[in-house]
């Protein structure tokens, strides 16, 4: 059986730290946006607590788990006792060869000497 995806908790994690430290404390007090934000947070952690509960139902009838950082990708990563897959090692192309690559039109030759030590453009 092919495994089945899952989003990794990082997504839960980085959503909830960032409506706690950061959106609550830009709305008003007392104000109804501070209530959505508050019930939004309760949502999230409710979504976290029922994906921890179909893992464990996956896990006890040996399913296996693809827990997935983005839609795109391809490799999956194992699971870790824990229910957290293990951090994959993460490469990046240069920065200009994605300038190229979304550039399209513009020529390498030409363009070669204008370059900095990153990729951008002098």
């Amino acid at each position: 059986m092919d495994p089945i995806p899952l989003p990794s908790h990082i997504h839960y994690e980085l959503l909830l730290q960032l409506l706690e430290r950061q959106t609550w404390l830009a709305v008003s007090n007392q104000s109804p946006q501070q209530e959505q934000v508050h019930q939004l947070i309760i949502t999230l952690r409710k979504a976290l607590a029922q994906q921890r509960q179909l893992e464990e139902s996956c896990h006890q009838a040996n399913l296996p788990i693809d827990y997935r950082w983005s839609l795109n990708e391809v490799t999956t990563f194992p699971a870790t006792s824990r229910g957290d897959c293990q951090l994959p090692r993460v490469t990046t192309p240069p920065l200009r060869s994605a300038r190229y690559a979304i550039g399209g039109a513009m020529d390498k030759s030409s363009s070669e000497g204008s370059l900095d030590e990153f990729g951008a453009v002098k």
